[in-house]
């Protein structure tokens, strides 16, 4: 079949430009040649033959599972152990550099507890050590309807004190 290639919008333009100031030499000289758009990269016959002819570049893997995936899988409908194992067993990286944060069941334990009502999930700590980083996370029950509206009042009531102090240290009396 055939291959049909168009020049970059800038070498369209200046040839444009160039034939249009071919007859008189005034123009010639004054013509000023656009720049191609930033990050744009040159190809020729020569840069296809060095693609064709030269060695292939090895594939490196730069595959790394996260705190954030995993969560995101253990979220997703259905069978969150399927998609983690799946995650870990059906992609390209070699078995010998593949690290398991959890064992199944642990991971089945977990799944099993969000799903009942009133767990989650929540990250505690978050370190860096050998260039990976490492999430320290608990099981956590929520809280009760009393203990949210207690815990609102709580926060309303010191909110308030804070304003009535702000209010005296300006100078305000209420």
């Amino acid at each position: 079949g055939d291959v049909w290639v168009q020049a970059p919008p800038h070498v369209v333009d200046n040839e444009r430009m160039a034939r249009a100031a071919e007859d008189d030499p005034k123009k010639k000289k004054s013509v000023k040649k656009k720049p191609p758009e930033r990050g744009y990269v040159h190809w020729s016959e020569d840069t296809f033959d060095k693609l064709v002819n030269g060695e292939p570049e090895p594939l490196t893997s730069s595959f790394d599972v996260n705190h954030q995936m995993v969560m995101s899988l253990l979220d997703r409908p259905g069978d969150g152990c399927k998609a983690v194992r799946r995650l870990m067993v059906d992609n390209h990286e070699p078995r010998r550099k593949r690290k398991l944060l959890l064992h199944r069941n642990e991971i089945s334990k977990l799944i099993g507890k969000t799903k009942e009502g009133g767990f989650t999930l929540v990250p505690l700590s978050l370190y860096f050590k050998d260039g990976y980083a490492k999430v320290e996370i608990a099981l956590a029950r929520g809280r009760k309807a009393y203990d949210k509206r207690q815990a609102i009042a709580e926060r309303d009531a010191k909110r308030e004190a804070e304003r009535a102090t702000g209010r005296r240290a300006k100078g305000y009396l209420d």
